[in-house]
């Protein structure tokens, strides 16, 4: 007999305990509250990294939170999952919760209080609060009790039985009051110390709150919601403002599109759309087309500069770790500049995300050599620079005297911006025209002004 194949949860246990030998769970889990099918956890000392299978059979890494220590939090605990949430962090586990939630007490020294519920909610399938799983519930109680009758009734034989059952409860039931009495009692003393365990927790709550307002203000960071993401790394908030992340450069996916620029969107997408994030200024306030400039944020730090936590909660850094963004500089918002240029040789050695097409990424970047860049950008323009280079000789040849430009015999064409440079050479020019000018070559790519 041949050897039984490995099926998918085999293979991905296995390669997650390759990948990290120091995991200590291996679990169905899911960063934030919907468990998806297909993806595991590996629960580290450190944290908690998901992963899912690709069609290759490879590890596809689908998020990183790192555990936060001596904080307050909630679980519930369902029948098949457990829903974790603190300080800011939301993950879900299959059936380990409960191991999970004694080593986060134990060796992070987390405070957990389980989600209070009605009673009704404890009742087999109330608890989810669903309607239609609360009607099959109520359907199945109701053929269990017919059921129940239907012996009952069919049991004639029975009858001086009961009558006997009958008498002695008459004789217990004086028993059976006070029974009731002393439980009525020590329920009304129980509600009121779970009353009082809610409050505490609830004021508990409110002071971690109003301290993570206040170490947000003191780092400078203002919340914000994802309305709509519109590529990689420019989302628009719910006030109407649009966002262009600082320090990094995805794929293009909009006006044009680059390798590997729909994953990027569809990435920051999954991640910011509907969200609550944290924006901060790095110098400047907003870039040539108006939109801010900002640091994205998915939880508040402690320390702003700390690597681990720029790694885990700054989702700039996240781009640029799983291979959806080159870091692109442009000072003088520079404040992580370093962190990304080493968070993309990092990803560049892996060959992840868009570094599995070469060594200078799918777009402009950082890492790319600038001399061999520049000299790139010049001999790929030089096709099409010939055709427009006759067209805008034939331009010069008719442009009037009243020209914004003004021109040397054999020498250079001073334009005082883009729009009057357009006039006369609608598709721009190349770093060997005349009229090029570096300040009007925003992008760096050898070419100014080309639309």
């Amino acid at each position: 007999m041949g050897q039984q194949k490995e099926s998918d949860s085999q293979l991905i246990k296995r390669l997650i305990k390759e990948k990290h030998p120091d995991v200590w769970l291996i679990e169905f889990a899911s960063i934030g509250e919907k468990l998806n099918a297909g993806e595991y956890g590996a629960f580290t000392k450190e944290g908690l990294i998901t992963y899912m299978l690709s069609k290759e059979k490879k590890l596809i890494k689908t998020g990183e939170i790192s555990w936060p220590t001596e904080k307050i939090g909630e679980v519930d605990h369902f029948a098949i999952k457990s829903i974790f949430s603190i300080d800011g962090i939301k993950f879900v586990t299959g059936n380990h919760g409960k191991e999970v939630q004694k080593f986060l007490e134990g060796e992070k020294k987390d405070i957990f209080t389980k989600i209070p519920r009605a009673f009704y909610q404890k009742i087999f399938g109330f608890r989810s609060g669903k309607l239609w799983k609360q009607v099959t519930a109520v359907i199945g109680y109701l053929l269990i009790i017919i059921f129940l009758i239907g012996i009952f009734t069919g049991n004639d034989s029975e009858t001086e039985v009961n009558h006997t059952n009958k008498e002695k409860a008459v004789e217990t039931n004086s028993e059976v009051k006070n029974q009731n009495e002393v439980a009525k009692k020590e329920s009304k003393s129980s509600e009121q110390e779970a009353s009082e365990k809610i409050a505490a927790e609830q004021k508990a709550k409110q002071e971690a709150e109003k301290k993570q307002k206040e170490k947000a203000a003191n780092l400078g960071l203002v919340a914000a919601t994802v309305a709509r993401v519109v590529d990689g790394d420019t989302f628009e908030l719910s006030d109407g403002q649009k966002v262009r992340m600082i320090g990094v450069n995805t794929p293009e996916s909009t006006t044009r599109t680059e390798e590997y620029g729909k994953e990027a969107s569809s990435y920051t997408k999954s991640k910011l759309e509907g969200k609550q994030v944290w924006l901060q200024k790095d110098v400047s306030e907003t870039d040539r087309y108006g939109r801010l400039l900002r640091i994205v944020w998915l939880q508040i730090p402690n320390d702003d500069m700390n690597e681990s936590e720029i790694r885990s909660k700054m989702f700039n850094a996240d781009l640029v770790i799983n291979g959806y963004a080159e870091p692109s500089t442009y000072p003088p918002d520079v404040k992580y500049a370093e962190y990304f240029r080493k968070f993309a040789r990092e990803a560049r050695e892996k060959e992840v995300g868009l570094w599995a097409y070469g060594e200078y990424g799918t777009t402009k970047g950082d890492l790319d050599p600038k001399t061999s860049s520049q000299s790139s950008n010049n001999s790929s323009s030089n096709t099409s620079s010939s055709s427009r280079s006759s067209s805008n000789s034939s331009n010069n040849s008719n442009s009037s005297s009243g020209s914004s430009a003004t021109s040397s015999s054999g020498g250079t064409e001073y334009f005082k911006n883009c729009t009057e440079l357009r006039k006369k050479y609608p598709e721009g020019v190349p770093s060997d025209h005349p009229a090029y000018a570096s300040k009007h070559d925003r992008d760096k790519d050898g070419w100014a002004c080309e639309r």
